[in-house]
């Protein structure tokens, strides 16, 4: 095998394999070798980026019909604790009605029917010095 050199060269050197030295052929070998090593790499990297690519069109997809979900989602919310829907729920299908002012009950928590009714012996039996200490503090 033998290569002829550059148009330029006026020199009639033929490149053979016998003419390359030792240190020269090992070199040309790790060459070969590491070009090929980045062409598979740099086939690797493109088939990865791509499959990377396509998972995130899918994952934006996803993500947009999520973000259209919630929008309804709201919406629905918005409606359904609307007070006049409410109100319509309550009366016809739970058949509640507001009450009348005879049928309505207060429910007091039993600590403050004791202070009401402390405060109100209190008042009754010492009224001038309840009001002063009222207005003292």
């Amino acid at each position: 095998m033998s290569v002829q050199g550059p148009a330029g060269d006026n020199s009639n050197k033929q490149l053979t394999v016998d003419s390359v030295t030792n240190w020269q052929l090992p070199l040309l070998a790790i060459l070969f070798v590491s070009i090929v090593f980045v062409a598979i790499k740099t086939v690797v990297q493109r088939h990865e980026t791509r499959t990377a690519y396509m998972k995130l069109q899918t994952l934006e997809k996803e993500r947009d019909k999520l973000a259209a979900h919630w929008s309804r989602l709201k919406l629905e919310q918005g409606t359904a604790l609307n007070q006049v829907r409410v109100e319509q729920y309550a009366r016809w299908d739970l058949e509640m009605k507001i009450p009348k002012a005879s049928e309505i009950k207060v429910v007091r928590e039993p600590l403050a029917i004791l202070k009401e009714v402390v405060s109100e012996l209190l008042l009754k039996s010492h009224p001038k010095s309840l009001k002063t200490h009222a207005k003292s503090q």
